[in-house]
């Protein structure tokens, strides 16, 4: 599966992920990794083994992190914590879906320009400079 197909699939798997992270989040689950060192590890490890859509999202400890960590902070005083926190997990994934569809689709309609030879040689090089610019600018910051 290729193409705009496989990017929907993927963004529709990562908004999966990031509604898990809010249930999560709004469950406390996700405290178990910034508690534990060897449950973070595990979830990095597998992360890093697949990275697609629901999984790499849902494997990803950074989300779960930042679900914990960020999300909490913007439930008003009083206010029912756990279909707060759901909430902005459904505008966190619909935020994402507003962003990534449309580069999705853009994506789709320069395919076949990105695509020939000439093109992909050029972005080497200009990505090649970048990658030397900022590597002589480190060496001579330090």
């Amino acid at each position: 599966m290729n193409g705009r197909r496989s990017g929907i699939a993927t963004v529709l798997g990562n908004e999966c992920g990031v509604l898990l992270w809010g249930l999560a989040a709004a469950l406390g689950l996700s405290a178990l990794l910034l508690a534990s060192q060897v449950a973070y590890d595990a979830m990095r490890i597998f992360g890093a083994a697949y990275w697609q859509g629901l999984v790499t999202n849902f494997a990803n400890p950074k989300a779960g992190v930042f679900a914990v960590s960020f999300l909490p902070q913007f439930v008003p005083q009083g206010a029912p914590v756990l279909p707060t926190l759901l909430a902005f997990s459904v505008i966190w994934a619909v935020i994402d879906l507003l962003w990534y569809l449309p580069l999705i689709w853009l994506a789709g309609r320069v395919r076949g320009v990105l695509q020939r030879r000439s093109i992909q040689r050029r972005m080497e090089q200009i990505s090649g400079a970048v990658l030397v610019g900022l590597g002589l600018r480190l060496a001579v910051e330090s």
